[in-house]
This record gives C-alpha cells, sequence and structure tokens, in this order.
C-alpha cells in the first residue's frame, strides 16, 4: 500500500523533497557500478552494532556525533580515495588529485581535501537535523553553521566550498601539452628546447 493511501489524505505521491540542491557533488560520473561496489564491500575500522562492514557504516555515523570527528572524517576520506582509484598506496585525496591531474580533465577531479571536509560538515549537520526531525520543536544542540560549511552572505545562509585555494598559485605545474614530441619547445634558461 502506498504511503499517500495509508495517509488517506494525499491522491499524488509526495515529490522529493528539493533539499539542499546547489550542495550536490559528482563523484564518479561514468563509474556508478565502482561506486556502489565500494560503498557495499570496502572495510572501516569502525565498530558499529548491527551494521553491515564497509563504508556504509560513514552514512550511519552522519549526524550522530556532536561534531563531526576526525576519525569519521578520515574514513570518509579514504571512501573517497577509493571510488576514484584502485591504488591501495593512495592515502591522501590531494596525492590522488596530484596523480590523477596528469591523465583525466580537471572537471573530473576528486574533490580537494578542504573541499570535502566543508562538503561532509555539511552532510553532517543537515543528517543531525534528519535524525532529530522526529522532536516536536526540536531542542537540539546543533553545532554553529560557521563550523559546519556554512557562512552568511549578503543576509543569506550559503555553502563554504572552500576556504584554500584549489590548486597551486603557480598553475604552470598544471599546464600539458598535446603537441607531438619534437615539434614543441619552450625556453630553459638561454636554450630554447623540444620537447
Amino acid at each position: 500500500m502506498k504511503i499517500n493511501e495509508q495517509l488517506g489524505i494525499l491522491e499524488e505521491p509526495v515529490p522529493e523533497p528539493n533539499t539542499s540542491s546547489t550542495d550536490r557533488c559528482a563523484f564518479c560520473p561514468k563509474r556508478k557500478n565502482r561506486k556502489t561496489k565500494v560503498l557495499r564491500t570496502e572495510p572501516v575500522n569502525v565498530p558499529l552494532d548491527n551494521v553491515a562492514e564497509g563504508y556504509l557504516i560513514l552514512l550511519v555515523k552522519l549526524g550522530v556525533e556532536e561534531e563531526l570527528s576526525e576519525n569519521t572524517f578520515k574514513d570518509i576520506e579514504k571512501f573517497v580515495i577509493h571510488l576514484y582509484s584502485t591504488n591501495d598506496n593512495v592515502n591522501s585525496i590531494n596525492s590522488l588529485r596530484g596523480i590523477l591531474a596528469a591523465s583525466i580533465p580537471i572537471n573530473k577531479l576528486p574533490p580537494t581535501l578542504d573541499s570535502l571536509r566543508q562538503h561532509c560538515l555539511r552532510a553532517h549537520y543537515q543528517a543531525k537535523i534528519w535524525l532529530n526531525s522526529n522532536i516536536p520543536q526540536q531542542e537540539i544542540m546543533l553545532p554553529s553553521y560557521e563550523r559546519s560549511g556554512w557562512k552568511i552572505e549578503e543576509g543569506k545562509l550559503v555553502a563554504v566550498l572552500l576556504t584554500q585555494p584549489a590548486f597551486p598559485e603557480d598553475t604552470s605545474v598544471l599546464s600539458t601539452c598535446n603537441c607531438k614530441k619534437g615539434t614543441s619547445k619552450y625556453t630553459k634558461g638561454n636554450k630554447e628546447v623540444f620537447v
């Protein structure tokens, strides 16, 4: 029986709420099967009763703790690394960005550590609200929105996307060339060098 039939007050199902639409991320858009597999199978050192092992545990932890713990954030970082790479030797999302920057377009790179942290803070804050949504006239202690990935800008609450630059100030390290070897030149010192 549909929920609207149980309630007896709605003729049409309630549409999916559009919550936080400006805060959506697209992780691994072309590797959906891998994302689901990683979510269900990768183990995390988080002991919780009655929950299957894997990164799925992280979703259970969001909003439960008073504030997002560093351990939970590190586990989330590990999860995102595994969404983008099967290399178990990569232990930092920023390192992974550096490795992938040479082979994929910039818009397909994983988020920076700073960007991921801001996103996780907002997700934790929102989950805390949702987990307590059954309490009338909530008197829950929410972390400050300023410490949860939000700020006031022109009288509106907006998401903090970054608190640090996403790329090095010297962007020449990000330059790539699609020319054939030996057809492009650059100056190194006083010499012209062909690559």
